[in-house]
């Protein structure tokens, strides 16, 4: 994966409000070829949000029942029920989360580029 897909994928996560852009978004990964490394990456994405929503087993439950291979429609209708709550009045930490959010993406291809040297070393 290259640092670009998380990007990518938060723009896609981030776009629920407006499904045309999605569907662009999404249309446009999929011509490049990184449909599948920006659906993993979107995966993490869910992940995370999941974690700071303390809905971890719902994702879980979510992905579970998926009933085919093509996850991407699970994992986006998961993480807009996460961000519609969290956009909602009844979130106060609101502006805090969605500051952390926003680092998402570079915290994440971090974290491969690090794991990538890593295993450059072993």
């Amino acid at each position: 994966m290259i640092p670009a897909d998380y990007q990518n994928a938060w723009d896609i996560v981030e776009s629920w409000q407006d499904k045309d852009l999605r569907q662009a978004l999404c249309q446009s990964a999929s011509e490049a070829g990184r449909l599948p490394h920006i659906t993993i990456a979107m995966t993490r994405i869910a992940a995370l949000l999941a974690r700071i929503s303390e809905v971890e087993r719902d994702l879980v439950e979510q992905l579970i029942y998926v009933g085919s291979s093509d996850l991407m429609p699970a994992i986006l209708n998961f993480t807009d029920q996460i961000l519609m709550v969290l956009d909602g009045d009844d979130c106060p930490d609101y502006r805090g989360i969605r500051a952390m959010l926003e680092d998402v993406p570079e915290q994440f291809a971090f974290l491969d580029i690090v794991a990538c040297d890593d295993n450059a070393d072993a």
